[in-house]
């Protein structure tokens, strides 16, 4: 063992943790998943634990709908744990919340009404110390009014907002995160940049998540999407639901190469994990596309399925498929594991 080993020794033993490590690659990091295989394969995997995610945009973008779904898929990672919610804007809709896989009767939520943002930073911190938090959700942090702000009228400048405040609290919480094993999700708004000639976009709060934050994402409302999931106008009348838009601004957490994906939003059933699925399905040639023609691999044998005269099954038009897999729920539940090891996979 030569010197520099055994300074390494040393240290880490003085600090009771391997402080010092080797070969730190993307793969140590561990994932809270995402309801729909797309998000996990944009992601490799999901968002961090341990760390802060920024997940910012405009009002109906998405934002609280994709936090509130890694907030249920963390409970079912740690069910030993609470997952907290801070609803700042006083919005959270438990119906909605459950249909996003959400178990509201575990779920803590703060509803802050004096507090300022010094208080909010405070009273997390200290949760988080207690270990006994997998994820915690602040929706969002322009709600949140900072102590120099507060008791003034509307007519009174201000100046440093919640940037201040919230430099200090990152640069404290982050040790605590992964000393705790918690997630931080961040819900924050996007303003145009009234000083740039160009139309550029910023979010509230400094620069504290642009340097602390390990993942930041941008939600865009999508295209509508009627009954049979075709996108539609921006005008039509009854569209079912819409596609949530990811945009990957920063990470530090997976590679950067997948900048773009979304995920199908129901409005009356939450995500459509069935239609990913399927979409992702025919990405990695679980099911084979030919022009309008679809061939499904079989799960078991790596085979192309067989129709009753043992010929090759061939189905015209992606809603032919779907009403297939409906009917065949054993088929599907088959394919979908078939799509989440493939994203596993590539998640290292």
């Amino acid at each position: 063992m030569n010197e520099l080993e055994k300074a390494i020794k040393n240290i880490n033993k003085k600090s009771g943790t391997k402080l010092i490590k080797e070969d730190i690659d993307y793969e140590d990091i561990e994932k809270i998943p995402f309801p729909s295989p797309k998000i996990n394969w944009q992601l490799y995997g999901g968002l961090p634990l341990k760390r802060i995610t920024e997940i910012a945009g405009s009002d109906g973008s998405g934002k609280t709908t994709t936090a509130l779904a890694f907030c249920g898929e963390a409970q079912k990672m740690f069910p030993e744990k609470k997952a907290l919610y801070i609803d700042a804007e006083y919005t959270l809709s438990l119906s909605w919340a459950e249909k996003l896989g959400v178990n509201t009767e575990e779920l803590l939520i703060m509803q802050p009404e004096t507090e300022t943002a010094e208080d909010i930073f405070d009273y997390i911190l200290d949760l988080v110390k207690t270990g006994g938090l997998s994820v915690i959700v602040v929706d969002s942090l322009p709600s949140l009014i900072p102590d120099n702000q507060y008791d003034k009228s509307v007519g009174d400048k201000t100046y440093g907002g919640i940037s201040l405040p919230l430099t200090k609290f990152c640069r404290n919480v982050i040790k605590e995160l992964k000393r705790h094993n918690t997630s931080l999700f961040l819900i924050n708004q996007i303003r145009e940049d009234m000083n740039s000639m160009f139309s550029t976009y910023r979010t509230p709060g400094g620069k504290a998540l642009k340097h602390y934050g390990a993942l930041r994402l941008f939600c865009k409302k999508g295209s509508f999407l009627d009954k049979d999931y075709k996108q539609v106008s921006r005008n039509a009348d009854n569209p079912v639901g819409h596609l949530v838009e990811l945009k990957i601004k920063k990470t530090k957490v997976c590679l950067p190469n997948r900048q773009f994906a979304s995920y199908t939003l129901n409005f009356s059933k939450g995500i459509d994990i069935f239609e990913d699925t399927v979409d992702v399905a025919i990405q990695y040639d679980i099911i084979v596309r030919a022009g309008a023609w679809y061939r499904i691999i079989n799960p078991d044998t790596g085979e192309i399925l067989k129709d009753e005269d043992g010929e090759e099954l061939k189905i015209q038009g992606k809603e032919s498929v779907k009403e297939k897999l409906i009917e065949n729920e054993e088929l599907y539940q088959r394919i979908k594991e078939q799509v989440n090891e493939k994203v596993r996979e590539e998640s290292g």
